[in-house]
């Protein structure tokens, strides 16, 4: 991780100066360099929110801290730097004047596993932002017993790591009081910052000093006898041009905890020129953490169903899972198609994943049941396809199966496909998509009592052309169904668009065309909805382009009120921007938490073709996008899959202040088998 320097937040008066044939500079720029100069390295997976994605910090800085925050007063060493692949740490950045978020972002530090650098063997962290479009970068730590050694990264905006390293960041067993040299008046060459085609002579010195123990509150926890280290930095650039000089120091205080690491960063930078001196503080707080398997906020990837499929590169064996909670466990519904028993698995889990219960729902063999969980107050519905025939089960929140040998059927037919469920308060809404010969994909639903009697089904759309990959909500009155609609799908393009209907609590479709809701050109994917007790928050998958698997595409999102107005723009229009950097995106998910609108995705595909991970993003209720602009990767919740693997179908489910997520571990490597994996979410 970089120092980062925010560049852009300081004073232009400050920053600027004449200079020789009238040429000005921004200090800005300078202070841009120094971002990437400053290679303060964490030696363990750190998530280091630096101020404006400028630059990342020092691995040495933080890995200092590290050591030394054992909580016990003695020499900083190894167990103070818990530094192994599956380890994530993510702070929140704020300005530490005000408070105030500080254009809040979040950075990410995933240690990945170990790479052969010069010959040694280095541990590799990823760095994610979202701040700014793709920037993500790897850094790399060798830890022996006596030091840390920084080896580089591969940022294209740090110029000085690729000029100095390797280089010793932290000397182990220190004590309070001690201090060390880092870089003593070094001589790096910078990029050219006056327009006279020659870079400029940078001096650079860092000294780092072992403060004392301390007690430190953060958002995730309280943390006492924190290791307090400070690290100084000055940067004295001269221009090649005029001879002018900009004067940089910074000033960093790292507080580390045993088995835990940095909990608190402040940074102080001063810049002098030309035009005055201006003073920016930073606070860089850790909001959730997992390392060696425990964290806070944060639990490890937990299998929790097993040798489900045999390893292929089909993602629709087992398929997408389906969840519900009844307000204090969560119900997980998959599909074992290899392995015993086969069938219909039911997963029960408590809020924090420590303790589960599988149970199978229904045996049988067959394919892409895409189970949906619904919860009456009293029991679960699963709903689910088998055969072509969309089926329902009830479940009691203790795992029994009410409803046996395969529960009742919902549809008629033999091609009902994708089931969705959304509970009113005496009755369940199902709804599917059917097909036949003479109209292709319709849209079908049929309503349930929660003693599990089925009414007749009925058509909620079966405009010209298809209409898949049904979704529904409940508003207090009505329901809400939107769909992929491509009704207006022409040559030579056929786009698709997302439509709607409000539907009556007895069934009475009231938007018999359909509310246009998506209807720009493109393709549409993976509509999902909820209803965060004012209106309901829709948001889809946009695909300019296919042909390219994960497509390389952008999440929108819009909200609609009960009475079926758009209040995000037209249908047109692509309403809130959730996520448009450019990379390959698959399986997006939604839930409410009666805050925010929590959306999450699967970024690329495997492990050696970064950006690659789960990111998510919130939304507030009025429709701000909380986490970051729109064109960064979003906030990672689980970094890249293991090797020969591929993350598929994360859902998410909300209960209380407890949010898990899971997803298919879709394994591709021969001769192994796939599985059902869980984590708890940060708040």
């Amino acid at each position: 991780m970089q120092l980062s320097i925010a560049a852009t937040a300081w004073s232009e008066a400050t920053l600027r100066g004449d200079m020789n044939c009238d040429y000005q500079i921004d200090l800005s720029d300078a202070l841009k360099l120094l971002k990437a100069t400053t290679s303060i390295e964490i030696g363990n997976s750190w998530c280091s929110a630096d101020v404006n994605s400028d630059r990342k910090s020092d691995l040495t800085e933080i890995l200092f801290v590290l050591q030394s925050v054992s909580g016990l007063h003695h020499p900083l060493d190894r167990a103070y730097l818990p530094l192994s692949p599956g380890d994530t740490w993510q702070y929140k950045v704020t300005d530490a004047n005000t408070g105030l978020p500080a254009a809040p972002y979040t950075k990410t530090y995933y240690c990945s596993g170990e790479t052969l650098i010069g010959g040694k063997s280095v541990l590799v962290l990823n760095m994610t932002e979202d701040q700014g479009p793709n920037v993500s970068y790897e850094e790399y730590y060798q830890i022996s017993p006596s030091e840390v050694t920084y080896w580089g990264n591969t940022s294209t905006e740090d110029f000085i790591s690729q000029q100095t390293s390797p280089i010793i960041e932290i000397p182990f067993f220190i004590n309070p009081g001690d201090s060390w040299s880092i870089l003593d008046n070094e001589n790096i060459l910078w990029e050219d910052l006056d327009a006279d085609l020659q870079g400029e002579a940078t001096l650079i010195s860092r000294q780092g000093t072992f403060i004392d123990f301390t007690n430190v509150s953060t958002a995730s926890g309280n943390f006492s006898n924190c290791a307090h280290l400070q690290y100084q930095t000055s940067y004295e650039i001269t221009l090649s041009g005029s001879g002018g000089k900009v004067n940089v120091s910074q000033t960093r205080d790292t507080y580390l905890y045993p088995m835990v690491g940095p909990v608190k960063i402040l940074t102080t930078t001063v810049a002098t020129g030309p035009g005055g001196t201006s003073q920016k503080s930073f606070e860089e707080n850790l909001v959730s953490f997992r390392v060696s398997g425990l964290g806070r906020n944060y639990t490890s990837p937990k299998i929790i169903a097993e040798h489900l499929a045999q390893a292929n590169s089909d993602t629709q064996t087992p398929g997408r899972p389906g969840i519900g909670t009844n307000g204090k466990d969560h119900l997980i519904v998959t599909y074992r198609k290899f392995g015993s028993p086969n069938g219909l698995v039911g997963i029960l889990m408590v809020p924090d994943i420590s303790l589960y219960k599988e149970f199978i729902i229904d045996s049988y063999t067959g394919n892409f049941p895409n189970p949906a969980v619904g919860f009456d107050g009293k029991n679960y519905l699963v709903v689910y396809q088998k055969n072509g025939v969309i089926r329902g089960v009830r479940v009691t929140p203790t795992g029994q199966v009410i409803d046996k040998n395969g529960g009742f059927t919902v549809s008629t037919g033999s091609s009902n496909w994708t089931p969705a469920i959304a509970f009113d308060g005496s009755q369940y809404l199902v709804a599917w998509n059917k097909y036949n010969d003479q109209t292709g994909h319709d849209i079908y639903g049929a309503v349930i009592s929660p003693e599990g009697q089925t009414q007749t089904e009925f058509p909620i759309s079966t405009q010209t052309r298809n209409q898949t990959q049904s979704t529904l909500a409940f508003d207090g009155v009505n329901f809400l169904a939107a769909w992929v609609d491509e009704r207006n799908a022409v040559s030579p393009d056929y786009y698709s668009n997302v439509y709607g209907a409000r539907i009556s609590k007895n069934t009475v479709v009231l938007d018999l065309e359909g509310l246009p809701v998506a209807t720009a050109n493109t393709y549409k994917s993976r509509p999902l909805l909820d209803f965060d007790g004012n209106n309901y928050f829709i948001t889809w998958q946009d695909i300019p382009e296919t042909g390219i698997s994960p497509p390389i595409s952008s999440i929108f999102a819009r909200r609609i009120t009960p009475d079926g107005a758009l209040l995000d723009g037209s249908a047109e229009t692509n309403g809130i921007a959730v996520n448009t950097t450019a990379v390959g995106k698959s399986f997006l998910t939604l839930a409410f938490d009666g805050q925010y609108h929590r959306i999450a995705w699967c970024v690329g595909a495997y492990n050696n073709s970064p950006p690659v991970g789960i990111y998510s993003a919130m939304v507030s209720k009025d429709g701000t996008l909380i986490d970051g602009p729109a064109d960064s990767l979003g906030q990672l919740v689980l970094g890249p899959p293991p090797s020969f693997t591929k993350y598929a179908h994360p859902i998410l489910s909300v209960n209380g202040n407890s949010k898990i997520m899971t997803w298919v571990n879709n394994i591709e490597l021969s001769g192994t088998v796939k599985n059902l994996m869980s984590i708890t979410l940060p708040p």
